[in-house]
């Protein structure tokens, strides 16, 4: 969900290669992997499937909150919402953002947070594809292999 760009065959082979196996969450059936897909609409299975894993990639979300809360180590990429406003600590977190203080990649960096709302602000710069959703797949690799 709002991850644009990233091959994830190519994610999914990677953690093969290091001898993970790898899950592949949610209901989205327009993203096929390789990977063993557990639908996990109920919330106490979605809880029970991250709790048993070793890592966790994906968006900031409910799932990853869970990974983050049952200690899991966690590549989580971040578009128009600051990371250090929603985790307390990021010492388990690699964060993946195309934001960063000395070189934003728009001129409302983490604009999630201009108003006080559930749904966040409409894209300044592109609302269909907003940049700061755009990331490389190399930034994924790189931290894998890094942090995981």
């Amino acid at each position: 969900r709002n991850v644009e760009n990233i091959i994830l065959w190519k994610i999914t082979d990677l953690l093969k290669q290091k001898g993970y196996l790898v899950v592949q969450i949610g209901k989205n059936d327009a993203i096929e992997l390789d990977a063993i897909r557990i639908n996990t609409l109920a919330e106490p299975m979605l809880a029970y499937v991250i709790a048993g894993c070793d890592a966790f990639i994906g968006a900031d979300s409910g799932p990853s909150h869970i990974a983050v809360a049952t200690n899991k180590k966690c590549i989580l990429f971040f578009g128009s919402v600051h990371p250090k406003f929603i985790h307390a600590n990021l010492s388990n977190i690699k964060v993946i953002t195309n934001h960063n203080d000395h070189q934003p990649i728009c001129s409302q960096p983490y604009c999630w947070h201009n108003s006080i709302t559930t749904t966040g602000q409409e894209c300044v710069v592109d609302k269909e594809a907003p940049p700061c959703s755009k990331y490389k797949t190399e930034d994924v690799i790189d931290a894998i292999n890094e942090f995981i």
